[in-house]
């Protein structure tokens, strides 16, 4: 009989622990941990897809002893129990698998593989058209495989995985499905604690069970065994048997199949979203079985029963020739409209939906505003025609292409949900779902938002006139919560508030930062390809060098080549050298602590790095130049979760500051001719602002007398004069300076500072003798955590970190760092981003041919007319200066140059 049908079998506490394991902790906004359940849900859900099975159960362990446990006192007891953070989110699990309609069985006195063993024989009798696949983790129900059932494994991490039938258990192991236990009756099984026969291993079982295919059948033949191994069988023979009976699974629990109630197909969608909307499980919400359908039907999000219509209906219009200027012509100065751009893939305009209304819009295609665009640029730049919509610097960066300054900028729903949640990635769909319960269809992404494709489809113009429309809803909610957040903050007596970050620092770099894009930084390419022609000779040479000290030829590049020279040919000691699922790990910070151990370490962290700046930048960057060289990165400034800017497409943050060869390449960012380069830097910052938020007597003395303050911690901690301070002195004081500020550890600083941990342990403690405000001021940011679940900056951006309540160790003390590094860096990236807008206003004022073109971590470059660069750089070090007051002076480097090289 044809197989039509499928039947998943799901060894659930298999793959929970393989997410628990596989992914990094992965908290709600609650504070509530969920890596186990989100890997499980992304592994269910891309069986699906993957699968299309017609009927699906899952299967669970108990936390009662089975029979096995009762008959082997020792089995399974060298696995280390698992955490109490992963059993905690299986009820977790269990509400997914509840909210797709899968049914859940377990059973007392037996594992959840002895449940598929039973089910998959039940189906194999009762239901010969269905064809089963088990899902799991292990390998375990290999011996359940055959011409109806086959395991669906998981290999690597969440996404290596394989398909076993009998051709493929036969090309791993020689062996058919049936003699997977004989196999572990012989070699043992490690995982469960199954003893097996001692000395025999993967290959001799596999050798022997070829030959004679089973136990019972070695141990008839045992005389014509080589003596080697005859002896060890005859030893564990009694072991060989116990292993092979307790490997085999159970195919009589007492529990029924019932395909038709397996049948989950019909799931209740509306709950099923609900249930990832509470788990913010965004991203796996549209790969949900029938979400777009959903979506498109206009369903609401209260009950699939009820059956009732979206509230939020929006009206579309689309605006036609003929009533295209009088339509305009209604939007005047003192009105609010919200503006949603649709992009095409290149970045190229297809029209523009806009609304002044929860349920209504208009959408102008670029046919007909082409044809009449001084009606439309009167709008888009009018500054008393106030403008909101998501993320509007890329909506002002499309309209820079048409010639058109969008001005007016308002209220950017991305800015307003970055700065209630940093940290997290905004996305508009998630906007919608999260606070409108309002879903919406896969929308193709182009850089900076989603771009709903137009066509003249019904339901894309519907969904861009959606977008412009629902924004002044989520306008509406955001600003509340902002509002309200800042109540709560000046009931508590801050000065400034996340209202004052919002609206005073956040929205004003929206142009600013456009502007720099848009100007970019010229590049010499010639210089670029000149060092990368030098460097191609330097990274020839190491990779000889190498080679040399490895003894052989092998590709540098190859994480597996090279660990299989470290630790397997050249034996280098592994120390502390961190395992991963392929072995032993060769990332830079794993080499750095076997460098004393071979010379070949340090070759290769050379080459590495020049062969990453040459592929990176000097490869690259000529490449992304305008036909002006000048050079267009993008300002990401709802990305990190403390307030810093960063930068990509390309990444120019991450060009080393203090090598030699980041120097070098700096050299090729040029000012045009006429102009230079003026670079400013702010000194010391973070040390700056955590004396003045531990408010410690002797670092702000230091920072008001002007002293360095690494030397004068330095001369603090070993007790000695100022002129007596060595440079290994000051580097120690300088990395604990600067750890202090994420929570650095013992070990971390050791590392850092090259002193063993014993020694690092005692500075430490010198350390904060010495300062005892700041161990007090970080020790209360600590209590302060705890209590409120949120750190906050003097100017009021607040990080929520739920994680800091943990039952995990690992993230409780990661929260301690993040807590302790928000205050200090976070003020940090305010003082910056007050210091852009304070001297772009500077600049339209005193010098409009000035430009700000980049912005680098506490450093800002302008690019200055010739005769103005002089008198520029005085005026900005004072304005930098002086744009926020601590109780130290911040101190600003100011350099003038015609590359930033120089300066």
């Amino acid at each position: 009989m044809p197989i039509k049908k499928k039947l998943i079998l799901i060894d659930s506490n298999a793959i929970v622990h393989r997410a628990y394991h596989a992914l990094p902790p992965l908290t709600t906004k609650k504070g509530e941990l969920m890596n186990a359940v989100y890997g499980f849900t992304s592994v269910l859900l891309n069986v699906i897809a993957k699968l299309k099975p017609d009927y699906i159960v899952a299967t669970f362990d108990l936390k009662e002893p089975t029979f096995r446990h009762k008959e082997f006192k020792d089995y399974k007891a060298t696995r280390v129990k698992a955490p109490d953070d992963l059993y905690e989110q299986i009820p977790r699990v269990k509400e997914i698998l509840g909210a797709l309609n899968i049914p859940i069985f377990e059973k007392e006195g037996y594992e959840a593989d002895d449940i598929i063993a039973t089910f998959a024989k039940q189906s194999e009798t009762l239901h010969p058209e269905v064809e089963n696949i088990i899902v799991t983790g292990d390998l375990d129900t290999l011996q359940l495989v055959n011409d109806k059932t086959k395991v669906y494994a998981l290999r690597r991490g969440m996404s290596d995985t394989i398909i076993y039938d009998e051709k493929a258990i036969m090309e791993r192991y020689g062996l058919s499905p049936e003699q997977m236990n004989d196999y572990k009756g012989l070699r043992g099984d490690p995982s469960d604690n199954l003893p097996g026969v001692k000395g025999v291993g993967e290959k001799t079982a596999i050798e022997l069970l070829k030959k004679y295919k089973s136990i019972e059948e070695i141990y008839k033949n045992l005389p014509e065994i080589k003596e080697g191994v005859r002896k060890k069988l005859e030893k564990d023979k009694v072991q060989a048997y116990f292993s092979k009976r307790l490997a085999i699974l159970i195919e009589d629990v007492p529990v029924k199949l019932n395909l038709e109630e397996s049948g989950w197909e019909k799931f209740d969608r509306v709950k099923a979203i609900n249930l990832f909307r509470e788990l913010e499980f965004f991203s796996l919400l549209r790969r949900l079985p029938g979400y777009d359908d959903f979506a498109k039907s206009g369903n609401n999000l209260e009950s699939e029963e009820k059956k009732t219509k979206v509230n939020n209906i929006v009206f579309c219009r689309e605006v036609k020739p003929e009533n295209y200027e009088s339509v305009l012509k209604k939007i005047k100065p003192g009105i609010s409209i919200s503006i949603a751009t649709d992009a095409g893939e290149e970045g190229g305009i297809k029209g523009i939906a806009f609304s002044t209304a929860s349920q209504e819009a208009f959408y102008i295609s670029k046919k007909i505003f082409q044809t009449k665009l001084s009606f439309l640029k009167d709008v888009l730049q009018d500054e008393k025609i106030k403008k909101i919509g998501f993320n509007l610097k890329y909506e002002r960066k499309l309209w820079q292409s048409q010639g058109i300054d969008l001005r007016g900028l308002d209220f950017d729903l991305m800015l307003a949900a970055y700065v209630l949640n940093p940290g997290t990635k905004v996305e508009w769909e998630n906007l919608a779902l999260e606070y409108l319960g309002i879903m919406t269809a896969k929308a193709e992404k182009t850089s900076g938002q989603s771009s709903l494709i137009f066509e003249k489809d019904e339901k894309d113009l519907k969904a861009i006139c959606e977008k412009a429309a629902h924004n002044i809803s989520l306008v509406e909610i955001l600003n509340d919560k902002i509002e309200e957040i800042s109540k709560d903050q000046f009931q508590q007596g801050k000065k400034s508030t996340l209202r004052n970050v919002f609206w005073d620092i956040e929205i004003p770099l929206i142009r600013i930062l456009s502007g720099m894009e848009q100007d970019g930084i010229k590049i010499n390419k010639i210089v670029l390809r000149g060092i990368s022609e030098k460097l191609n000779g330097r990274i020839t040479t190491l990779e000889k060098n190498i080679q040399k000290l490895a003894g052989k030829k092998f590709n540098v590049n190859s994480s597996v080549q090279l660990r299989e020279i470290l630790f397997e040919k050249l034996k280098i000691p592994s120390g502390e050298v961190k395992k991963g699922k392929t072995g032993l790990s060769t990332a830079s910070s794993e080499l750095e602590k076997i460098r004393s151990h071979h010379p070949i370490i340090e070759k290769v962290e050379e080459y590495r790095e020049l062969f990453k700046l040459k592929t990176t930048y000097l490869d690259t960057l000529p490449e992304l130049t305008d036909d002006k060289s000048r050079l267009h990165t993008t300002f990401n400034q709802a990305i990190t979760a403390t307030g810093r800017l960063s930068s990509s497409d390309p990444n120019l943050q991450n060009i080393p500051i203090r090598t030699e060869l980041g120097q070098v390449i700096r050299t090729a960012f040029e000012a045009e001719e006429g102009f230079r380069l003026v670079g400013a830097d702010y000194s010391q910052v973070e040390l700056r602002i955590a004396a003045h938020l531990s408010g410690d007597v002797k670092m702000i003395t230091t920072f008001l007398n002007g002293e360095d303050i690494h030397t004068a911690t330095a001369a603090r901690v070993n007790k000695v004069p100022l002129d007596k301070v060595t440079g290994k002195m000051r580097s120690a004081a300088k990395a604990l300076n600067f750890g202090i500020i994420y929570g650095m550890s013992t070990f971390g600083f050791a590392q850092s500072a090259g002193v063993a941990q014993e020694e690092a342990k005692q500075f430490i403690r010198k350390y904060f003798e010495n300062y005892p405000q700041v161990a007090q001021f970080l020790d209360e940011v600590k209590i302060l955590v705890r209590e409120k679940g949120y750190v906050e900056t003097e100017l009021g951006r607040r990080r929520y970190i739920p994680e800091i309540n943990s039952s995990n160790i690992q993230l409780r003390n990661q929260a301690e760092r993040m807590a302790v590094n928000m205050p200090i860096q976070g003020l940090a990236a305010d003082i910056i981003k007050l210091a852009m807008i304070e001297v772009d206003k500077f600049i339209v004022e005193k010098y409009p041919k000035a430009k700000m073109v980049l912005q680098i971590h506490d450093e800002l470059l302008f690019e200055v007319p010739e005769k103005e660069a002089d008198a520029f750089a005085k005026d900005v070090k004072e304005l930098m200066e002086n744009v926020y007051q601590l109780s130290v002076p911040l101190a600003a480097n100011i350099k003038v140059g015609d590359n930033w090289g120089e300066i």
